[in-house]
């Protein structure tokens, strides 16, 4: 059941993923069939600014771990 307001809203027209829940927009989490739009062109540009940050997560753990490993040597 979603209790949402309408997608003809004028305060969110543009669905951005929420962080915790990328079925929800990020600005108003209501789904992102009640957004007005086409969804696909927001997925196809969010996914690879996700896979990026995921990247940099990533090698930036793996820098600190190997600076540890090499302080406690």
């Amino acid at each position: 059941m979603d209790v949402a307001p309408p997608a003809e809203d004028p305060y969110c027209r543009q669905f951005h993923p929420n962080t915790f829940d990328p079925s929800r927009c990020g600005s108003c989490l209501r789904p992102d069939r009640m957004h007005l739009g086409d969804q696909s062109i927001t997925a196809a540009t969010t996914e690879p600014l996700q896979s990026t940050f995921i990247f940099l997560v990533c090698m930036i753990f793996a820098f600190c771990v190997e600076n540890l490993r090499k302080m406690y040597r």
